[in-house]
């Protein structure tokens, strides 16, 4: 009875607050957009008033009319107060940019400062906005500040204050940026002991030759700096010396040092070997380490007869380390492409860690297992990967080696044992990281073998990975040679959700942003309205995604969607997520060097998802990722000035550089598309090296993508790469299959043939 009581209080309670509950969320139904996402610049003028005020002030700041956009920016933000955040971003910016065109216009940032200052303040942390203000208003008052120590010192210290405030906002860049400019200012006003305080802080953030003179000079002049060190690198922690070094240690450093000064690369390596052996724990044992291995690396790059010997007698003093550095020098030479040499001390460790039985022999067998793969001694590589299967069950190791024994014994015509390693990773569990792979080998080991199931396991592929280049084609394959996309499916157009009022703001703020062609703020607010969880959702706010340009995260979700539920997957849905974006210059550049388009715009999308100012941790920039000393180098064959990072977030600019290097690569490789692509994505020099162990294999010079000529895609030492160039395959592929749409394509042999195009001269 006591429970029924309870049960009917919490029944009275919920029914209570259910009404005022629901009162304050609303309904919403958010529909899929039957038209197809578009640039700023291609865009027309918005029906919407208000859409229309912020299309006008976003085109005066893409017009560089920054004048215009400050004034602008001001008036708006009176007129639209709940937008007050985004328009004193763009004031900041248009504001920023102003003055960086012309220093001594830098007043005019004075206001929006003030008032950014206070909105940061006064707006919730969490605000879709507060961090793009938080960014934004740091690099105007950053130039601020450079305007002050210029033309108006007076009140720089104030800056100075604010952005001490804010220092754990700053970039390391803008951290260097800020220090230096304190520098200056205390150094023009003669506060020396300060400015040079300020100059070596701003070192800590970023290496500066100019700012490290200007340091000397100034410790010379306040008496801190002893003549002798005029030439210190202030970068170099190994300009101290070490005091808790042994005198022996020492003397082992000096000899080292002095053979390396006289090109007595032996006796350095000898030296060096002893110093480990001997010292093994101390910080001279990794510096002489890294030196030997150094000076190793550079005998290895000498193709001269005359070198030989001296190799051998460097590898002979080399393996008398320890097992660990061993492994680690086998790590950096397998790096560096040197898969003999690598092979050779990832075996000596192996010998070594199997005496003292400890975890790291996992490592190196896996070690000596890849090397010898890589430098085509396949019986090494079958004996390791065996050994990792049998002596080290149930490591990750053991779990890929039955993956890379099935594809070493199917590269040997061993059909019958591929099979078996290949059916024995499936049935092992955590088999998901290389399952595609394994299914598209176990088929093509089936067919060689006549084996009935092959067309069943083709089936699953199709089924299971229909947006993959291994599923497309066994998907062709079982339609008699016609590539084709999946059909029918379930179609998504709308889903319903409830919104409290601050949500509702937000998605009318998005549908502004979208309309204006405000797309990184739409971005924003999308990020922050509302997470999506069925697979429905994420379809829906994938094409939501799409429409402010952010392909990265649309891609993400419908692909969440469909490893959810592949009956979602549609043409229409492929077509959104396939967007022939910069179509215009694609096939002009395309058609100029001799490319398909279409190829290029499989290569962007995986590239940067269509981002034009995107930037990789390596550095690498805009819509092809091209690394500066690539751009350079094209800049240079075009006789083109170019300015980095910021031409290079030119589409214009970026496809043009990116095309031309991707048509060398091409041509470099006699027209074969997956070299090509591994070339441009991990450099040719790298592609040249590995293939250079790899001699004898004939299916580089051939331009044939049966399952044997298209094995070393799988073998290739870059994980990344590997998947790389299955994706751009893959992308080429859809995009072909979508132009030519509703009608079929013929799986040609190469299936990645290139269409035929006009071909001119590189101008």
């Amino acid at each position: 009875m006591k429970k029924i009581r309870i049960f009917k209080f919490f029944l009275v309670v919920l029914l209570f607050f259910s009404g005022p509950l629901k009162a304050s969320f609303q309904k919403i139904t958010i529909q899929v957009s039957k038209d197809s996402p578009r640039l700023f610049e291609d865009m027309s003028e918005p029906t919407s008033p208000m859409a229309r005020q912020f299309f006008i002030l976003k085109k005066f700041q893409v017009q560089k009319n920054y004048s215009a956009c400050l004034k602008k920016a001001r008036a708006l933000q009176k007129r639209f107060p709940s937008f007050k955040s985004w328009l004193l971003i763009r004031e900041l910016e248009c504001g920023k940019d102003l003055v960086e065109r012309d220093l001594k216009k830098g007043l005019l940032l004075k206001s929006p400062l003030q008032r950014g200052y206070r909105q940061l303040f006064n707006m919730k942390v969490q605000s879709s906005a507060w961090n793009l203000l938080r960014k934004t208003y740091v690099a105007a008052l950053l130039k601020y500040l450079q305007y002050q120590v210029n033309y108006f010192r007076l009140k720089a210290w104030e800056s100075v204050e604010k952005l001490e405030e804010m220092k754990k906002w700053l970039t390391k860049s803008q951290a260097f940026q800020f220090y230096r400019l304190s520098g200056d200012l205390a150094f023009v006003q003669q506060n020396l002991d300060l400015a040079a305080n300020l100059y070596k802080k701003s070192l800590t953030f970023k290496k500066d030759l100019k700012v490290q003179s200007r340091l000397i000079s100034l410790r010379k002049t306040l008496g801190l700096l002893e003549k002798s060190y005029e030439g210190a690198d202030y970068f170099s922690p190994l300009q101290n010396v070490d005091l808790e070094a042994t005198e022996e240690e020492r003397l082992y450093v000096k000899r080292i040092r002095d053979y390396l000064k006289r090109g007595k690369i032996l006796p350095a390596v000898e030296t060096g070997i002893r110093l480990i052996n001997d010292y093994p724990g101390g910080v001279r044992a990794q510096w002489a380490a890294d030196r030997v291995i150094t000076a190793y690396l550079r005998v290895l790059r000498h193709r001269d007869r005359r070198f030989v010997l001296l190799k051998e007698k460097i590898l002979k003093a080399i393996i008398k380390a320890p097992p660990d550095r061993l492994l680690k020098w086998a790590e950096v030479l397998k790096d560096q492409e040197k898969y003999r040499e690598a092979l050779y001390l990832s075996e000596k460790s192996v010998e070594k860690f199997k005496k003292a039985k400890t975890k790291k022999l996992t490592k190196a067998t896996w070690l000596a297992a890849w090397n010898a793969l890589l430098d085509g001694k396949y019986d090494k590589a079958q004996k390791y990967f065996g050994s990792l299967i049998k002596e080290h069950a149930g490591s990750p190791e053991a779990r890929e080696a039955f993956f890379r024994q099935g594809l070493l014994k199917y590269r040997l015509g061993k059909y019958g044992e591929a099979v078996a390693f290949l059916e024995k990773y499936l049935s092992l569990p955590r088999n998901d990281k290389y399952e595609l792979s394994v299914l598209y080998w176990l088929w093509r080991a089936k067919q060689q073998l006549k084996a009935a199931e092959a067309s069943t396991i083709a089936q699953k592929l199709s089924k299971k990975y229909p947006l993959t280049y291994y599923g497309l084609r066994a998907r062709a394959e079982l339609a008699g040679g016609k590539l084709s996309l999946p059909e029918g499916g379930q179609p998504v157009k709308s889903i319903t959700v409830w919104l409290t009022e601050e949500r509702r703001q937000e998605w009318q703020r998005y549908l502004t942003f979208v309309n204006a062609g405000w797309f990184r703020e739409a971005q924003l607010e999308l990020q922050a309205f509302y997470q999506p969880r069925s697979p429905e959702e994420k379809l829906v706010f994938a094409d939501l995604y799409a429409r402010c340009l952010n392909y990265h995260e649309a891609i993400t979700l419908a692909n969440e969607a469909w490893d959810q539920r592949p009956h979602l997957i549609t043409v229409f849905w492929i077509k959104r997520l396939f967007p022939k974006l910069y179509w215009d210059k694609v096939k002009t550049y395309g058609t100029r060097y001799a490319l398909d388009p279409l190829l290029i715009l499989g290569l962007i999308r995986q590239e940067s998802s269509f981002r034009a100012k995107g930037q990789s941790g390596a550095g690498a920039l805009g819509l092809m990722q091209l690394m500066p000393l690539t751009a350079r180098e094209v800049a240079r064959n075009l006789r083109k000035k170019i300015t980095l990072p910021e031409d290079l977030f030119q589409p214009s600019t970026n496809i043009l550089f990116g095309t031309l290097y991707l048509s060398r690569m091409y041509r470099a490789f006699n027209g074969n598309v997956p070299l090509a692509l591994a070339a441009y994505n991990v450099g040719i020099g790298n592609i040249r090296k590995w293939q250079s162990s790899r001699e004898a294999e004939l299916f580089f010079q051939t331009n044939d993508s049966s399952p044997q000529n298209e094995i070393w895609i799988e073998e290739l030492p870059w994980t990344e790469t590997q998947f790389y160039v299955k994706a751009v395959l893959r992308n080429f592929l859809i995009y072909r299959l979508l132009e030519e749409w509703p009608e079929e394509v013929p799986a040609s042999n190469p299936i990645w043939a290139l269409q035929k195009y006009v071909k001119t001269a590189d101008k």
